[in-house]
């Protein structure tokens, strides 16, 4: 990235497959990693709109999409701290860890005279395999019956994360709750101090026939219902 920067090239999106040893109880422990570093814009200076950085967000959209593709489901981020990384990230399938994601922080890209954000992951290739070998990837067909969707604002305590919003709705929204989606964030003096709002849509289909409107109205219900109860969320109208 240094070499890079130093040759006029900002927007960059590089990546390493490499293996880690460590030493444990006078064992060396080998570990095969691949690691995705991001800086600079994803989207560059165009006319129609503007440049867009590429952030800890962005990277992990990518994963998440990564994750998706070859089938590994039932994740989660968890907010933690580390040495090297600000902003840092983890993503867990149960009782393994998948990946790591953060910014650099700022003491370590000065060693290397770096003078913009970079974004890093790792991700412990050996977890996500075996991760890959319990989850599979099957095909189907596309489904003959309509999809609906409906959006949702939830106003949250600002600490709460969208994760947490996720979790909750694949626990409450029954079979038929195909998707959830977070398209808008929303911060205001009128929402009251320490709020912010989520604009979240829910998309619902059932494979066998057309859903009427009092099967996803319970659906909906039931998701409203535990938002209140378990996040102390307030719904917009």
């Amino acid at each position: 990235i240094a070499y890079n920067c130093n040759r006029q090239q900002h927007d960059l999106f590089l990546y390493e497959c490499g293996k880690t040893f460590h030493k444990t109880e006078n064992k060396i422990a080998e570990q095969l990693h691949l690691t995705l570093f991001a800086t600079g814009n994803f989207i560059g200076e165009h006319w129609e709109q503007k440049p867009m950085n590429a952030d800890v967000f962005f990277v992990k959209g990518i994963l998440d999409a990564l994750m998706h593709k070859i089938g590994i489901k039932k994740t989660e981020w968890k907010t933690v701290t580390s040495s090297i990384l600000d902003q840092s990230l983890e993503l867990w399938r149960g009782k393994n860890l998948l990946a790591t994601i953060g910014n650099v922080k700022s003491d370590l890209l000065k060693k290397f005279d770096i003078k913009q954000q970079v974004v890093y992951a790792d991700m412990l290739s050996e977890n996500v395999f075996a991760a890959l070998g319990q989850s599979g990837i099957r095909f189907k067909e596309i489904s003959k019956f309509p999809v609906v969707r409906r959006d949702l604002a939830l106003v949250l305590d600002e600490k709460i994360k969208f994760e947490a919003v996720e979790k909750l709705a694949m626990k409450n929204g029954g079979n038929i709750l195909q998707d959830i989606n977070l398209f808008d964030v929303f911060a205001n003096e009128k929402l009251g101090a320490g709020k912010k709002s989520y604009a979240v849509s829910f998309t619902f289909s059932d494979e066998n026939k057309t859903l009427t409107d009092s099967e996803i109205d319970n659906s909906m219900n039931k998701l409203i219902a535990a938002c209140e109860t378990e996040l102390g969320a307030i719904i917009r109208k």
